[in-house]
């Protein structure tokens, strides 16, 4: 099934490159980690843009001059990482800022100073525009804000109870 235009194996695939480079993923963590992916999925907190693989959109600009030229601001940096396809995500338990995607995909994982220049790289790249370090990090920050998860909850949201009671006996000697 396609996701906003990326199959779906795609983009879970991406999630969980980008959980590895943070170091979420341990030997017996690769389960509870796709279980957080798909949760998230089915929530629809990581929907990835409109965007043929290889290709980005061009944004539609919220601030430019008079002229039509786009100006270098947050929100242009916003408008210029969601037409990249850019997923940023905030993990709540771990307190950790995410990135991934197609276009960043060898520097996805935590968000910090190298893959911030990294992503105004490709932006520049992408559509000639430098939007500047501060705005890019504080656009990138907010959309990982804004698409919090817990994989701690999603997980035990996941398990299903099997029926026994356990709490009357939990705590008698």
């Amino acid at each position: 099934m396609a996701i906003g235009g990326l199959e779906a194996e795609t983009v879970r695939a991406q999630l969980f490159v980008a959980a590895e480079a943070c170091g979420l993923v341990a030997e017996d963590g690769a389960n509870s980690v796709r279980a957080t992916i798909e949760s998230g999925g089915r929530a629809g907190l990581a929907k990835p843009r409109q965007i043929s693989q290889g290709q980005q959109s061009t944004p539609c600009w919220p601030d430019v001059t008079k002229e039509g030229s786009p100006r270098r601001t947050y929100r242009n940096a916003r408008a210029a990482i969601e037409a990249l396809g850019i997923i940023c995500l905030y993990d709540e338990f771990h307190d950790r800022m995410l990135v991934g995607g197609h276009v960043i995909h060898q520097w996805a994982g935590e968000l910090s100073d190298a893959v911030t220049f990294m992503l105004r790289q490709v932006i520049i790249d992408s559509f000639e525009l430098d939007l500047g370090k501060e705005h890019v990090l504080d656009a990138a920050t907010a959309l990982c804000l804004q698409n919090r998860f817990d994989p701690v909850v999603d997980y035990l949201n996941g398990l299903t109870w099997d029926g026994t009671k356990r709490l009357d006996k939990w705590l008698t000697t």
